[in-house]
This record gives structure tokens, sequence and C-alpha cells, in this order.
């Protein structure tokens, strides 16, 4: 169900006369939106006339109309009428006795809840009773008073007592022929509280009707036990003998949440202790205002329901006076905003009114279009970013910043935190504003490095710049890229240094958190919610904010550092975030402290401080329980229904197995239905607890006799849970041929047929096994050392070929220099010809060795780098010259007739489920070299993949390796091998 917002008022405002000049006149007054849950009848809410809306002591709903009464546990609805036991359609209020008992009050009797349905009792025909209506205040368990009109079109009143009633007036003559207006039962006091026929107040005790005084009396309520009258000049309390000029909670000064003017639910005043919301309800008819036991507030129309989902947002869209299609937005030194469109010019939001601003239009093209990377600068200047250059407002008047390109795209603008340097990324480079001198850097375009987006200065004062094509580092000269497989690679929109110095990316990837001093990256949120970002700020105190297509994230950088996995908060649409793709760059504080978010269809207020946690712990329950038939068919265990809702001990014993049996559970948190957990076994079934579902039951297949307990958990949306589990205990009788001595002669017959016709059987499939597994490891071990007898003749002939080479290149020193290495890394081999396997540490040693030999041999046309991440286990046994054949491929066949210089890339890092290898090399690529007829059949790889073939047969989890071709702009530009290897992983074959 879509989130649907209500209008709030707010005042107008004035803006500066300084601003006023560039300003068109006539603005109106705006107003803001706080953001409301609509429930309709497509989510089960009765089609039309809700009255009243009530909250039990188990936290259900209960929602009075025409229609009958519905049942709603804030997340689903269920309504009853006549046909469930309702003496009457029309329902009139709920209540709840000492006991706990939901009663039902209509204008033909009261009614009983009894877990699904209702008992009703009409009132006999010999009271003549016409139509009746509760009195508030429950004067025991089952019972009450009620006003009732007589045949004769008097008002009575009258006593329910579990089913009977009397009248109580003609048992007290003192109230016959009082015309009531209202009417109140305190059960505190035993009194009766009511209005005449002129709402003057009077109060019947011990047989006596006392005056109150004169009316007019406009309400008459019980609040916490105390009866409370409203006049026009304000609310009285009754002590117990007389009224008394008393305070309601119903005002701003409670530090609690309240409502003001409850009394005139059209204008309500919505307060928390620091802050009143007035709301002017237009939609449609306000019929009660409520209240919750966590302070949620619940609006009830005639139509619909509607919950507040958070006081932390207020919105405002087109209907308000936002401009259409915005995409910039900077904060000026006035608390007010600019905010500019892709088509529709420039606007000034002073926090209540939206007004176009003018003035600019002989400095910029008529068809200026704002973009999205705007800046307030340190001297309180704002600099808006355009398809045509930078737009300056300096507070009266406007400027465009000079020294540019003409009609350039300006898309970011930085103010360098320290030496106030301003960079500015365009189309075409990179812009560095210094005092008056501005420089170009081209490296920074489209073509190239792509354009700057984001900047961040780290603590040794180089420069993050995020980009079209990822990030870059600054040194204020050149350009370093940071490449790592585990970093964005493309489209980061914002960055940010937080107060350890590392920095934070978030762009079309999601978020990212980089190490300046390594150059390492990684996800900064786990995969499910790492969902793409447009942008992020430092909101203080170690706080960040990312803003994403549905949703803001909040970030706690100490709870990050410290490794608690709660560090981050989603807050979407069930949080009463309303926006739809926050604007890259679209999040502002203005000077008043205030946090604006830039939606592409709104302007968001967010006050971070209005987030309060929700220290309430749901109300969990198990609904009903179900069992399954051998029609396949559910059935609910009814007699189960009245203690499951009124939390009595409940028990369930089936005679019989079960097919299976559902339990249909669920848990009462109004903050955030959508938000809450669930955690649940079944003891005795299985003892492991399901964690953290939203699913709201359970079905268990095959329960056999036994005595089960099934416990249920329930959290809130800020993980605060019930303190102790709701459990039903289950107990599953035998049958007679489930019983224990009928199990056991079965058995043992059974056994003693297996035993006689399967011994001989057992032999031979043993003898055939053991035949079989024996072929198949010979089979394996002649195919595996077919494979390693040819590893050490291919690499040495091949190295003997390259000493051959330089012998007739004429290089003979060389070549001495390079047989002499040659040796020692041939002896090596021979040394552990017959070797399958080699540590981590010795196959690194032995290929850094082999990349020396071949500096020696290419020399400057050739290098290489070896990095192994640090949580690498080198102990590590993977099978020999699983990288040294890579490397010398990539040599071979794609360095030797490269022209330049030539590099070899090793890359070793732990993996989640194993240890990853990456070779890459910038040679002439795989098509080339077949071109070039480089030579040899490739038989190093062949050996490889003959060996991984082998050992994979033995293993669930396969070795896996892919080549792949590197391009640059459409030209090959190397080749690049990946090599997994999962841990565990069996090498041996028997």
């Amino acid at each position: 169900m879509a989130v649907k917002t209500i209008s709030v008022y707010c005042a107008a405002a004035r803006l500066c006369a300084a601003v006023l000049i560039f300003l068109m006149p006539g603005a109106a007054a705006t107003a803001q939106r706080l953001p409301f849950k609509e429930y309709t009848p497509d989510d089960g809410l009765p089609m039309i006339e809700n009255s009243r809306i009530t909250q039990d002591s188990r936290g259900y709903f209960w929602i009075t109309g025409s229609n009958g009464v519905t049942l709603f546990d804030s997340h689903s609805f269920k309504t009853f009428g006549h046909k469930d036991g309702l003496p009457s359609n029309q329902t009139t209020s709920v209540l709840e006795d000492p006991d706990g008992i939901v009663w039902v009050s209509t204008p033909k009797g009261f009614a009983r809840f009894n877990g699904t349905g209702f008992t009703g009792f009409p009132p006999p025909d010999s009271l003549n009773i016409l139509r009746m209506s509760l009195i508030t205040g429950a004067a025991g368990s089952g019972r009450f008073f009620m006003e009732g009109i007589t045949a004769g079109g008097k008002s009575h009143i009258f006593y329910f007592d579990n089913g009977r009633y009397t009248d109580y007036s003609i048992d007290n003559p003192a109230l016959i022929d009082i015309t009531y207006t209202m009417t109140l039962y305190d059960p505190a006091d035993s009194a009766l509280h009511f209005t005449d026929e002129n709402t003057s107040p009077f109060v019947f005790k011990n047989g006596v009707i006392t005056s109150l005084g004169e009316g007019p009396v406009n309400t008459l309520n019980l609040i916490e036990g105390r009866v409370i009258y409203s006049f026009r000049e304000g609310d009285y309390l009754f002590d117990g003998t007389a009224l008394k000029p008393y305070k309601t909670r119903y005002t701003p000064e409670h530090t609690g949440l309240t409502l003001d003017n409850q009394y005139n639910p059209q204008n309500l005043i919505l307060t928390d202790g620091t802050d009143s919301i007035p709301i002017h309800w237009e939609k449609d008819r306000v019929m009660q205002p409520y209240l919750d036991r966590e302070n949620v507030l619940w609006v009830l129309t005639d139509n619909y329901l509607y919950r507040l989902l958070s006081k932390a947002f207020r919105s405002y869209n087109y209907d308000d006076g936002l401009i259409e299609e915005p995409w910039a937005i900077a904060a000026d030194t006035s608390g007010g905003l600019l905010i500019g469109s892709v088509t529709n010019g420039l606007q000034y939001f002073n926090g209540k009114s939206f007004i176009r601003m003018r003035g600019f239009e002989n400095l910029l093209p008529p068809a200026v279009a704002f973009y999205r990377g705007s800046i307030t600068l340190s001297t309180g200047e704002v600099w808006l970013s355009t398809n045509t250059g930078v737009l300056i407002w300096n507070g009266s008047r406007f400027s465009k910043l000079k020294g540019l390109r003409e009609k350039v795209q300006v898309c970011s603008i930085y103010e360098d935190p320290v030496d106030k340097r301003i960079f500015i990324g365009t189309e075409i480079g990179m812009f560095i504003r210094e005092s008056d001198s501005i420089r170009f850097f081209p490296e920074m375009s489209v073509p190239e490095m792509g354009v700057a987006e984001g900047f961040a200065r780290t603590d040794k004062g180089n420069h993050w710049i995020a980009g079209h094509y990822g990030l870059r580092v600054f040194d204020g000269k050149t350009f370093t890229a940071v490449i790592d497989i585990n970093g964005p690679t493309e489209f980061v929109w914002g960055l940010v240094k937080d107060y350890m110095g590392n920095i934070w990316a978030a762009g079309g990837e999601g978020v990212f958190i980089c190490s300046p001093d390594s150059l390492t990256t990684g996800p900064a949120l786990p995969q499910k919610d790492n969902l793409p970002a447009n942008v992020i700020r430092d909101m203080g105190g170690r706080r960040l904010i990312v803003g994403r297509m549905t949703d803001v994230c909040i970030i706690d950088l100490e709870e990050y550092y410290a490794g608690n996995p709660e560090y981050y908060h989603i807050l979407g649409r069930s949080h009463g975030f309303t926006g739809n793709d926050c604007q890259d760059n679209g999040i502002v504080r203005s000077s008043d402290g205030k946090w604006w978010i830039l939606t592409s269809d709104g302007l968001i207020s967010f006050d971070p401080s209005k987030l309060v946690k929700n220290e309430t712990p749901p109300l969990s329950y198990i609904t009903s329980v179900e069992r399954l038939d051998n029609s396949q068919v559910w059935n609910r265990i009814t007699e189960l229904d009245s203690s499951l809702f009124y939390s009595k001990s409940s028990s369930l014993v089936l005679k019989k197995r079960v097919n299976a049996l559902r339990i249909n559970f669920t848990a009462i948190s109004t903050t955030n239905p959508q938000g809450v957990t669930y955690n649940y076994r079944l003891h005795g079934y299985n003892n492991n607890w399901e964690n953290g579902t939203k699913e709201r039951s359970v079905t268990y297949d095959r329960l056999g006799p036994g005595r089960y307990v099934y416990e249920l958990n329930a959290f809130n949306d800020d993980g605060v849970g019930t303190e102790k589990p709701v459990i039903l205990p289950i107990t599953v009788l035998p049958t007679f041929m489930q019983t224990f001595a009928v199990k056991i002669t079965l058995t043992l017959l059974i056994i003693g047929l297996i035993v006689l016709l399967t011994v001989q059987v057992r032999r031979r499939i043993t003898e055939n096994r053991l035949r079989a597994a024996r072929n198949q490891a010979e089979s394996y071990r002649l195919q595996l050392n077919s494979v390693i007898k040819q590893f050490d003749p291919h690499f040495t002939f091949n190295a003997v070929t390259s000493v051959g080479a330089l012998i007739m290149k004429g290089e003979k020193e060389k070549a001495y220099n390079y047989f002499i290495k040659l040796s020692n890394l041939l002896r090596s081999v021979l040394t552990d010809s017959s070797v399958l396997l080699k540590p981590l540490s010795d196959e690194i040693d032995f290929v850094t060795r082999y990349c020396e030999l071949q500096k020696l041999r290419f020399g400057d046309r050739f290098s290489f780098e070896i990095k192994t991440d640090a949580d690498v286990d080198r102990t590590t046994r993977v099978p020999k010259m699983i990288i040294q054949s890579f490397v010398e491929n990539s040599v071979k066949h794609g360095l030797e007739n490269k022209n330049g210089e030539g590099m070899v890339n090793i890359y070793i890092t732990s993996l989640k489920n194993g240890l990853g290898i990456l070779v890459r090399d910038n040679g002439i690529g795989r098509t080339a070299s077949t071109d070039m007829q480089t030579g040899g059949g490739g038989l190093g790889l062949k050996n490889i993949r003959s060996l991984i073939d082998t050992l994979n047969r033995v293993n669930s989890t396969k070795i896996t390796f892919n080549i792949s071709d590197l391009y640059n702009e459409n030209t090959p530009s190397g080749t690049e091998a990946s090599i997994f290897i999962p841990q565990p992983y069996n090498f041996d074959l028997s």
C-alpha cells in the first residue's frame, strides 16, 4: 500500500529585503506534509462510516461503525458482523472489562468476544428497549451500565450483568424522567455522571442526584481514571464532591506525545514536548484521533484509517510550490535554500515559502539548466552549477564565475577545507581556482578518466576524486587510478572523509570504504543492503547519511569501527521517507541546522533528533493452529481460539499422527509493523531457532508421537524484543500401532528378516564396490602421474630454448648469467619432480625467481609485481606450477613480441570460501599471439587443465580458472587469468 501524506499548516514568512529584490512577488504560504500510511478497503478496512477506534490491553485495535466491528493487529483487518454473533451490524463502543474480556455494544444489545466470533446478548422484549448505547466505564467483570430508549420514548438507565438486563432507573426512581445527553460511569467511585437536556452536569451516588453546576458541558470523559468535564471556558475535574479547574494532559506543555484540540478533530496539534505541529485535515471527515500504547498517532476518518509514520520527515512537493524537475540545491547563510531546476529556473525557499528568483537572466542563456553540483562556500557565497558555467549568489546579487571556458557544463563544485582551493568538475576536464588563477586538467574528462563528481581531502593533503570511471587520487599534478577488484569501477558520485581518515564513496555500485594509505577499497554495507547511492554526507556526531533511490541510510561510524553489525539503519517508506531518487549532491544542511533532502519529485526536511529508539517491545501472540487432514485441507483447531486470544494457559493434545501442523502468529508494534521480526522453534522437533524471519506462519510436517513445545519471540524494528517467549505445549499421542511394545516386536521381526535375506547380498555388494573403488583410484593415479611427469620436461624445454635464443642473438654474457640462474631454478624443479603439491610460499618463491630470470632475459622490457593479502595463509598447499604456468604463458605469448615495457601483475587474495589468484599482463593479447604464431601448443596450460580436471573428480567444489582478454577502447591490451582454489579441498585421490 502506498504511503500517503496529509497537509500540515505553516504560517507564511518573509524573506530579507536584499533577497526580495530578486524574487517574484506574490509567493504563497507553503504546506508541509507529515508522512501517513493510509489504510483503505483494499487492505480489509470496512467500506464506510467508521466511528471510533480503541486499543485493548493486548495491543489489538477495534474499530466500530455501521458495518460491524473490525479487529486490526497492525498487519491485517478482520470484520465481524451479525453473522458472527453480533446483535446488530451497527456497533457503537468496544470496552474491556477488568478480566480483559472484550465486549461490544450495539443498539440492540451487548456481545462478548470469544476469540474468533461473538456471543450476543440482546435485551428481553419485556424491557421494551428500542435502542441502547454503552455508558463508558465497566462496573465489573461483564457488568455495564447503558442508556436506553424505551418504547414510550423515555430515556432509562439499564444495567447489564453477564447476559442479564435490569432497568436501573426503575430500581432508582430518582433517575426516572431525566433526558440524558451525556452519561459516564466512574467504577472507582461507583458514581453515575450525566448531563440533562440543558447539558448541565450531575452525579448520582448512593441513591442521590447532586447538581455540579450550570451547563453547557461540551464533553464528558473518563481520562486515566479521572472524570473530566469540558466547558467552553476550560476543563474541570470531579474530585469526589465538586468540580475543580483542571489542565488536562492534552496540552502542548506535556512532555509526552499528545494531541491538543482533540475535541476539534479537523484541526489538531501534535506535540512531543519540544515541537508542536498543527495538522489541518482536508482529505475527509475526521471521526477520532488516537494515540496508542507506543504514542503513535492514528487518525480515523469516516472512510479510512491513517497512521503517522514518523515526525522526522516532512515533505514538500509541486502542489506546495516546489519548482518542477529540481536538480540543484544549496543553503545560504540566512537559513534558506536555493533550488534550481533543469528546465524551470531558480527559486528560493526560506523553510515556509517557495519564491522564484530573478536577476541572473542577463548572465546566462535563456535555456539555462541548473545541475547537481552546487555548493555553499566558507565565505557564504552560493556557487550554482549550470550547463553554461558557475552562477554565484552572494546574498544580494548574482554574478558569473570568470576564467572557465564558455558554455561549459559544470557537474560538481568542491572547496578544500584547508587551503580553500575550489575544484570544479566539468565535461571537458577539471578546473582548480586558487586566489584569482585557474588551472585546467583535461585528464578528468569524458574521453579520458571521466568527469569529476565528488572530492575528499586526505589527512596527507592529497585529494580523492569520484568520477564516471571510478576513483582517482590527485597529488596536485598527476592522477592515479584506484584499482581494486573489491571496489567501485564506475559512476561514483560522492566522497566523504571520516574521523579515522578513511574515505567513504557512494555511487552506482553502492557504498564503499577506502583506505588512502593502501589504496584498498571494500563494500561498506552487507551485499543485500548495498544498493546504488547518489549522495553521501557527514552528519556530524560521527555519523554519515547516504541518499539512495527510495530511502536514506544512516551509518554510525563508531559502531562500524567497533564491529557492531547494527551500525547502519535504513529509513524507507515504512519509516516515513516518501522521496524517490535522491539527487546527486542533494543533501544539504541549512545554516539553522536543519537537514534537507532533494529528490526527483520533492523536498524533504529531515530532523535526526526525532529518530528515537522504540523501547516498547512488541506484543506477540499465537493466533491460530491448523492441521492438514488426509484430504489435504487445512482445518483450524477451534478449541484453542479463546485461550490463544486471551493469552490464557494453552496446550494442544492431538490423538494421532499429524500430517502437517501450521502455526500462525503475529506481533503488534505500531511504530513500524513491517519491521517486526520473529524467532521461533518447535522444541523436540528441531531444537534450533529460526531467526529474523518476517513470515507470520510456520508449517511442521509429520509430527510423530511425542511432546513438543513451540516457542515464539518477536522484535521491533529497533531490535527490542519480548522479555520471554510465547509458548504452546503440543502433545501427539501414539496410536496402537505406534505403541512401544508393538514397535519393539515389529523391529525385531524386520531385523531378523533383513539379516537372513541380505548377508550374502551384502557380501557380494561390498566386494564389487571395493573392486570398483580400487580400479577407479588406480586410474586417477595413473592419469595424475602422467600429468606430473609432463610439468618438468615442459618447463626445462622452454627454459633451455630461452638460453638458446639469447646465444643466437649474440648476447653471450646475458646468456651465461641467465644459464647460472636457470641452473638454480632447475635444481629446485628436479628435486621435487614427483611432488604434486607445494606450500603457497614455495610457489610464490618459485614464480619470483622465474620472473627475475625473465627480467634478466628481457632487461627493461619486462617488470613484474606480486601482491599477497595480509590474511592469506602462505602455508596453504596448492598444485605446483599453478601460478608459474599462467605467468609463463603471459611472458611467452603476451610479452615476448610486445613493443615497449611488458608487465605481469600477480594478486593473491583470501576469498570467503577459498583462495583467489589473478595473473594479468599488458601484452599483445591472445588474438595477436595466435596470428604471430608465437610457438608452442600451450602444453603448460594443458598440463594444468589435466591436473585440475583429475583433482576435481574427487571434490564436490571445484578448482576453476578463466582466461579473458583485456581491452582499452576496443584495442587489445593484455590478458587476465583468474584462478580459484576452494577451501577445504581434497588432494587425496585414494
